[in-house]
């Protein structure tokens, strides 16, 4: 009976993660409006766009950060589920496991989409800083491309490292 007091704890835990992962996109994809808005206002300033790529950044390791923690807090329900009874719970059931990769797919790609696409837009629509050379946009520049780059690595590598996560291997440990 003690086991179900932590699974309802680590429950609880579970939903609030999935809150602050997508209040970390709700709150990125304002950030990249409000940029937007000011960068096609009344004069078109389109070096501001160039702070998107470092927002986006930052934003993909919070996002990858909460993903890992419910990753782990997943691993730690199906644990306690298993002790308290045989019965089986969503996190060992059959209907998360043959739908675990799809929904793994579809989340990584979302959130690659959400984050990226806004990112590689601010950085072609600045590529005459490349032409013309000027300094000092062309180190913001080069050094977003550098954040856009590791953020695609970022999202894919913890898209791969959760595919070995599988609920029907969780069950195994």
């Amino acid at each position: 009976m003690e086991n179900n007091k932590y699974y309802e704890t680590a429950s609880s835990h579970f939903v609030s993660r999935f809150q602050m992962r997508d209040n970390v996109l709700l709150l990125y994809l304002a950030a990249v409006g409000a940029i937007f808005g000011v960068a096609f206002g009344s004069k078109n300033n389109f070096e501001v766009l160039l702070t998107i790529p470092y927002i986006a950044l930052g934003c993909s390791y919070l996002i990858a950060h909460h993903n890992v923690m419910l990753g782990a807090l997943l691993s730690y329900l199906n644990k306690v589920s298993s002790i308290d009874n045989n019965n089986e719970s969503f996190e060992r059931s059959q209907a998360l496991d043959s739908r675990f990769n799809n929904a793994l797919n579809l989340r990584t790609w979302g959130q690659m989409i959400i984050l990226l696409l806004p990112a590689l837009t601010s950085l072609l629509l600045n590529y005459k800083i490349i032409l013309c050379v000027l300094f000092p946009e062309i180190l913001l520049l080069g050094f977003g491309l550098i954040c856009f780059i590791l953020a695609i690595i970022l999202l894919w590598r913890i898209h791969k490292k959760q595919k070995k996560l599988k609920p029907s291997l969780l069950s195994n440990t």
